[in-house]
């Protein structure tokens, strides 16, 4: 992903929790920027999420509708 990101010539944001599964090098990722959000706050974020994932759903329906419609042409 990164190096396509490099390619695009993009660069993205990535929020994250501080679970220890989620520690990544600093040195291997030149186009992700890695944040971390405080620990225990969970109770605080998660209305946020059900945004995002709302608004990723759609958009993802939307794309597969689209390809659809596309392989029917």
């Amino acid at each position: 992903m990164d190096k396509t990101l490099a390619k695009q010539k993009r660069r993205i944001i990535l929020f994250t929790d501080s679970a220890p599964c989620h520690k990544i090098r600093d040195d291997v990722l030149h186009n992700i920027e890695i944040h971390f959000l405080p620990a225990n706050t969970s109770c605080d974020t998660q209305p946020l999420d059900q945004g995002v994932i709302r608004s990723f759903k759609a958009h993802y329906r939307a794309c597969m509708v689209r390809k659809q419609l596309l392989a029917i042409e």
